[in-house]
Formats: structure tokens, C-alpha cells, sequence
């Protein structure tokens, strides 16, 4: 009665437990009741999902335990005495074991956990012999490469070093290195007539060694097939003269033991090109930025114009506060800033001419010439201008609001120009590294 007064306590806490989690996850799911047809539908799926989650969890437990059995019982399997024991096969890595041993001795008993290292297994002199004929009835094929056959030999040979496969190790001996070394190099110059060499692979696996000759005969040399020889000969040659000797200059052949003739010329240099082709880059690049100064210019009086733009706002606020009309205010800003070189101020003069002579509002030219500038900021003040210009007191409002905005968008434009400055700056920073670079290598470079 015990046992099932512990079991009820179990089974209450954890329906309170549940009811807590899935009654606070109904809470929040009650605020979407509306979106159900019927009031009770809402429940019935809170139901149903309880009902899947615990069908779910039940299957879960059970594949778990049932798994956890399989894997106890293989694991009992394989972890007997004499499975741990077996050795690897032979060229597998050791393998390590753990094992619980109990010692006893007159009536006493130690028990201890031993790491024991199990080496591979060592092969018989039967199986290293099989192993070693296997690798010969491939090694045949193997060590042709591109060659039809060893009686036609007209390219390098492939002479590995090691049978993969079966772990046979090889080494290579000749019976005329100078013709074919012991990295199946060929060499065809001054090939005599019906020539052979005995090519000789050293199998060994273990302590069993066999030993295999190959006899090599050359095809027919052509032309393109000394290219290669001639080559290595070559490169010989330039490993000798770079031996040190007595004299004061080193004297080089004219020709080789097996007639190669020598010339030998300094290596051709083209730096005399340098001046020309600097001459044309920068000639190029001359006729290509005739313009540049232009735009450059063009670009610094536009900034200047929106640059002054909230100035002129400013002004024109505190001229209509002091009870001035539009055009007389940009009349009076024309008269103060006469002598200003400046180009906004420039351009105001000259719509100012233009409308003396030809009669024109000066608010309807300025409208009309901001449409021209593709300027945004001088078109929405000129377009303000236009709409309020017979209401002093409001446009001047609205003057004011303009102004905060052009300084908003000026301190934007100078943000990004700083970014853009350190930007070009990193170019060159990279060179002045590069340059310190060049310059603390030259010496090792110089004593190469």
C-alpha cells in the first residue's frame, strides 16, 4: 500500500506539472479563440495535440530502451576476452584495449583496470610470399607508364616506391644509371644500337626479400624524343659549372660528352623599352583626363552653390521677419553680396539682368532656372519661393524648416566625404607598405 500511495503522489504531481505547462501554453493560445469558428474547437485541438505529443513521447522511450538493449548486448558480445584480443591484420595501426583483471594470492584480491597495446600481427613467411607475387603480377604493367612495352622503351619508366595494396616495399637498381636511374628517368642521347639495360626491383615484405630483373630495350629514337634528354643534360651541366673551382673566370663548353653543341648568349633584356612605354601610358593617360580639370571645377561650384544654400534661406528668413517683400529681399541679399565671387550669388545677379531686361518676375525666372540645374535641393527652394511668395510672415516658416533640413543634408554629404577620404587614403598607405617591404627584402634578395 505504500509502494501505490508513492506512485499516486507521483502520478498527481506530474498531471498538476502538465496541467501547469499546457494550462499556461492554453492561456496564450485562448487570445486566438476568435479566429475558430466554434468556441469548443479551440479545446478540441488543444486535445489533440496533447494526445499526439504523448503518443509520440511513448515511442520515443520505447525505441530508445529498445536500442539501448541492442547495443548492451552487442557490446557484452564484443567486449569478451577473446574478441579484444585479436590482432590487427597486418599493415593496420595497433589497437588498444582496456581490461578489468582480479589478482588473488593467499586470501587476498586486487582488482585493476590494464591498457594493453595489441600490435598488428606479423605475416608468415607463406603470406609475405603471396603478398610479394601478387605485387609482381601488377608491378609489370605498373612500371611502363607510357610506354607500349619495356622491349620499346622511348619514355620515362614509373618505378615506385611502395605496393599500396599489398604494403611491399621496392627498391630499384640499374645495370647503367646514366641511361635509366633508379626514378625510371630515361636517357636516349647517343643510344647505341640494340642497347639494353637490366632494371633489378628489390621486393621486400617483412623479413622475405625476392629479387626481379627487367630487361629494357629501347624503340627507335626519334627527334622529339630527345628533347626531354637533352633537357636533364642540361640541367646537369648547370649543376656542374655551379661547383666551386680555381681561375679567375669560368670557362663555359661548347659542347657536351655526347656532342650536344653549346652557344650561349646573355639573356635578353627589354628594360630599354621601359622609357617608350612609360612615354605612351602617359601620354594616354593625358588625353584621356583633357577634361578632368573641367569637371573637377564644375563640381566645386556646384557643392559651393549647395553649400550656400541654407545661408541664403537664412537671409531671406530675416528679411521677411523685418516686413520685406520676396523681391526686394533677394534684392537686398544681391546688393550685400555684390561683391562676393561667389557663384551662387553670381548666378542671382544674372537672373536679376535677365529679368530687368525682359521684364520677367524675378521668383518665375528663379523657378524656371533651378528646373535647369538638376539640383534637388536649389529646385525645392526655388519651388518654395514660387508657391508662397505673397505670404511673408508663412513663407518664412517654411524658409526656416528648409534651412534645418540643408544643414541636416550638408552634415550627411561632409559624414560621407570623411568616409571617402579615409577610403583613399588606404591606397597609399598599401604602397608605402609595399615599398618598406621591397625595401627590407633587397638585401636578402641581393645576396641570392
Amino acid at each position: 500500500m505504500k509502494g501505490f500511495s508513492v506512485l499516486d503522489k507521483l502520478r498527481s504531481e506530474l498531471r498538476r506539472t502538465e496541467k501547469a505547462v499546457f494550462g499556461k501554453e492554453a492561456r496564450k493560445l485562448g487570445s486566438g479563440a476568435w479566429l475558430f469558428l466554434d468556441a469548443s474547437e479551440l479545446d478540441e485541438s488543444i486535445e489533440r495535440a496533447k494526445h499526439r505529443a504523448s503518443r509520440r513521447i511513448k515511442i520515443c522511450l520505447a525505441a530508445g530502451l529498445a536500442l539501448t538493449g541492442i547495443l548492451g548486448s552487442l557490446s557484452v558480445a564484443n567486449n569478451s576476452v577473446e574478441r579484444l584480443l585479436v590482432r590487427p591484420d597486418y599493415g593496420n595501426p595497433p589497437k588498444t584495449v582496456w581490461i578489468d583483471v582480479e589478482g588473488k594470492h593467499s586470501g587476498h584480491s586486487v582488482n585493476r583496470m590494464l591498457r594493453i597495446r595489441i600490435p598488428p600481427k606479423l605475416l608468415t613467411p607463406i603470406e609475405a610470399s603471396e603478398r610479394i607475387q601478387r605485387c609482381l603480377n601488377e608491378l609489370h604493367d605498373r612500371i611502363l607508364g607510357s610506354n607500349e612495352s619495356l622491349l620499346l622503351v622511348r619514355r620515362d619508366l614509373v618505378l615506385p616506391e611502395k605496393h599500396e595494396e599489398t604494403g611491399v616495399l621496392l627498391h630499384w637498381e640499374s645495370s647503367d644509371p646514366d641511361r635509366i636511374d633508379s626514378e625510371g628517368q630515361v636517357d636516349l642521347l647517343g643510344l647505341a644500337p640494340g642497347e639494353t639495360v637490366l632494371l633489378t626491383a628489390v621486393l621486400s615484405l617483412g623479413d622475405t626479400c625476392v629479387r626481379h630483373e627487367y630487361v629494357v630495350s629501347f624503340a627507335p629514337v626519334h627527334p622529339e624524343d630527345l628533347g626531354r634528354s637533352m633537357d636533364r643534360r642540361l640541367i646537369r651541366l648547370a649543376d656542374e659549372l655551379s661547383r666551386p673551382g680555381p681561375g679567375e673566370r669560368l670557362m663555359l663548353p661548347t659542347t657536351t660528352e655526347h656532342g650536344i653543341r653549346l652557344q650561349w648568349r646573355p639573356q635578353k633584356s627589354h628594360l630599354w623599352l621601359l622609357p617608350a612605354s612609360a612615354a605612351v601610358l602617359l601620354a594616354a593617360l593625358i588625353y584621356l583626363s583633357r577634361l578632368d580639370a573641367i569637371k573637377k571645377g564644375l563640381l566645386r561650384k556646384r557643392r559651393a552653390v549647395e553649400d550656400e544654400l541654407p545661408n541664403l534661406s537664412l537671409q531671406l528668413t530675416l528679411l521677411l521677419n523685418a516686413g520685406l517683400v520676396v523681391t526686394a529681399a533677394f534684392d537686398e541679399i544681391l546688393r550685400a553680396n555684390g561683391d562676393r565671387p561667389h557663384p551662387l550669388y553670381q548666378i542671382l545677379n544674372r537672373i536679376r539682368s535677365h529679368c530687368d531686361q525682359t521684364n520677367e518676375s524675378f521668383v518665375r525666372a528663379l523657378y524656371r532656372f533651378s528646373q535647369t540645374t538638376g539640383s534637388r535641393d536649389f529646385l525645392r527652394l526655388a519651388t518654395l519661393v514660387a508657391d508662397h511668395a505673397s505670404r511673408g510672415s508663412e513663407l518664412a516658416d517654411k524658409l526656416e524648416r528648409e534651412r534645418s533640413h540643408l544643414w541636416e543634408g550638408r552634415l550627411q554629404q561632409a559624414q560621407a566625404r570623411a568616409k571617402e577620404v579615409e577610403t583613399k587614403l588606404c591606397f597609399p598607405l598599401m604602397l608605402l607598405l609595399g615599398v618598406l617591404v621591397v625595401i627590407s627584402i633587397s638585401p636578402a634578395l641581393m645576396e641570392l
